[in-house]
């Protein structure tokens, strides 16, 4: 599926002919909204490098970070405080305008897991998340072009099926993080 394939889906619901100049507007509200909102293996990049002035620079398709890997071995888990300088292996970082900044900084090897935006402003775009979740970008489409078209009464109708979607979706890729793995708690 691709963006062009989505808008004339839109179209086909709302049964209008006249809107060939918003159903891309509807679209990027959407995924606007999408993007800031799901966490899932659809929408997660991996990236590795090598750590510059003990600093990574943001991706452009940057949302979130899930993990990062230094040097192989150390898991890293983020920080409010950013310090200019300290010697010795990170074991935390921070966000600081571009950078992710180590704490300490250093020059590492680096992997990356990341939450990604995705382009959605050519037809011939084909997402994986719109590939994962064709629903939920239909729906927040449609939840967008509600108040456009002053259908007031169909906001609560898409609202609840692009809620009920981003669940699904969020579920799925909390399935797939944990890998099927049953929770085993004590009995006392």
């Amino acid at each position: 599926m691709n963006i062009g394939q989505l808008k004339t889906k839109i179209t086909a619901w709302l049964d209008r002919s006249d809107l060939d100049d918003y159903v891309g507007d509807f679209v990027q509200l959407a995924a606007d909204r999408i993007y800031r909102l799901a966490r899932t293996p659809a929408n997660e990049t991996i990236i590795s490098g090598t750590t510059t002035n003990g600093r990574i620079e943001i991706p452009g398709d940057f949302v979130q970070v899930k993990w990062i890997r230094i040097n192989n071995t150390t898991f890293l888990s983020p920080t409010t405080q950013v310090y200019e300088s300290f010697d010795g292996n990170p074991v935390n970082y921070g966000r600081l305008g571009d950078y992710i900044y180590l704490v300490p900084q250093s020059t590492a090897e680096f992997k990356m897991s990341y939450y990604n935006t995705e382009s959605v402003s050519s037809d011939t775009d084909e997402p994986e998340l719109l590939q994962a979740g064709l629903d939920l970008f239909l729906y927040g489409s449609l939840a967008e072009a509600a108040p456009f078209l002053q259908d007031d009464a169909r906001i609560a109708v898409w609202e609840a099926k692009f809620n009920t979607a981003l669940l699904s979706l969020k579920g799925l890729g909390d399935d797939a993080d944990l890998n099927n793995v049953l929770q085993i708690g004590s009995t006392q």
